[in-house]
């Protein structure tokens, strides 16, 4: 009886200690967005108690050893480097399996994935030959990023960016913001970010959405894309464009309104079904004359001129207003003191939505004004010019995936 007893206490510590060492996965629910099928949860791929993104980094470190090799894949950036490889390098063979006491060889040992080596071959029963090592294992890096277009892209071309995600650049490439990085590959076509970083999500235990950490607007939160973005470099509006009133110029890169009117405005044609959006332009004043002389950026526009309307004003005010059938739609709109403006000053201003969530922000100097409101929930975005001449470098519009912080 002692020695069952005795038995009894060993098999009670030995499972206290299996129990200790196993990983515990929480399934606590995610900050995101659930119709994204690129936040669902993947499965624990390396077998070591972590998930998605951050368990493809830990599988692939484990290969990488220092990770000082470039073989992350294109959803990390290598420190002063940039992953130039098309696909990471496959993890060493399995070991040979053990000779056995006599008879039949071991067999071969099984390929890794993602990166690690192949397991040892078994030994055999009986006296022969050591099994044959494992194959290398295969090693396709972390999967690519999501193009700016939002479109997934896979880890099939090495465009010398460092992103590899089969990106195209055009025929006529051009690189708004001088980074080395074509407007057509860059996940922040309107911010220098020459490394493509894009690891906030990552950092956070989520898939990286494809904006880039330079200029998503909730880096560390995922479900943003680019939707739209626009150069103004073709010369003229084209058919993406509605000139609402006004003189619009379209030059090589810019467009310009050059009239000193009121209600001055151009609006996308393709945007009209969009809902959770923030739209961002950089511009210039060329004229103001007027103290009531502004530029405003228009979103959620209907077809009836019914929308919103973010405006940097001469009376040293950042104003956020309805716009009622092409007219400003409030004689009071909420505002917050900004900087005098000035002629041949170039601005960057972001405004748009989520929800009943509105939003107008100067992001290089941190002005913003926040409303809560269900008027005008869906509509496009344009340019906007009021007894003011001003000329405009580019329109970019990102989906948003939930409320800004």
């Amino acid at each position: 009886m002692s020695n069952v007893r005795i038995r009894s206490g060993i098999l009670s510590i030995l499972l206290a200690a299996l129990l200790a060492g196993c990983s515990v996965y929480s399934d606590e629910l995610l900050n995101v967005d659930a119709s994204d099928a690129s936040n669902a949860r993947p499965t624990d791929g390396g077998g070591d108690g972590l998930r998605g993104a951050v368990d493809a980094l830990g599988d692939e470190r484990r290969a990488d050893s220092d990770d000082r090799d470039r073989r992350d894949g294109s959803g990390i950036s290598d420190i002063g480097a940039l992953d130039r490889n098309i696909d990471g390098t496959g993890g060493a063979g399995g070991a040979s399996g053990a000779a056995g006491t006599s008879g039949t060889a071991g067999a071969s040992g099984t390929g890794g994935t993602s990166g690690a080596g192949g397991a040892s071959g078994a030994g055999g029963t009986t006296a022969g030959a050591a099994g044959a090592g494992g194959a290398a294992g295969s090693d396709a890096g972390i999967a690519d990023v999501p193009t700016e277009s939002g479109t997934p892209g896979s880890d099939v071309a090495d465009d010398g960016t460092g992103r590899d995600g089969g990106c195209t650049v055009p025929t006529a490439p051009h690189d708004e913001d001088g980074d080395g990085v074509d407007d057509a590959c860059d996940n922040c076509p309107s911010i220098p970010n020459a490394n493509q970083a894009d690891q906030g999500e990552i950092g956070a235990g989520l898939a990286a959405d494809g904006v880039g950490d330079a200029c998503d607007p909730r880096p560390n939160l995922a479900g943003e894309a680019i939707v739209l973005f626009d150069p103004l470099t073709a010369g003229m509006l084209g058919t993406a464009w509605s000139v609402y009133a006004g003189t619009w110029v379209a030059a090589t890169d810019t467009v310009t309104e050059t009239a000193v009117g009121s209600s001055q405005e151009i609006d996308r044609t393709d945007l009209t079904n969009q809902t959770n959006y923030l739209a961002e332009t950089r511009f210039r004043f060329d004229s103001l004359p007027n103290l009531d002389s502004r530029m405003t950026l228009p979103f959620r526009m209907d077809t009836s001129h019914n929308g919103w309307g973010c405006a940097m004003t001469n009376r040293a005010v950042l104003a956020l207003s309805t716009i009622v059938n092409g007219a400003a739609g409030e004689t009071a709109p909420p505002t917050t003191p900004i900087a005098a403006l000035q002629v041949g000053t170039r601005y960057r201003v972001l405004a748009g939505a989520y929800g009943s969530n509105i939003y107008c922000l100067l992001p290089e100097t941190g002005e913003r004004i926040t409303r809560t409101s269900t008027i005008s929930p869906m509509g496009t975005s344009g340019l906007r010019t009021h007894l003011a001449a001003a000329t405009f470098e580019y329109i970019l519009v990102y989906r948003l995936g939930g409320a800004l912080p």
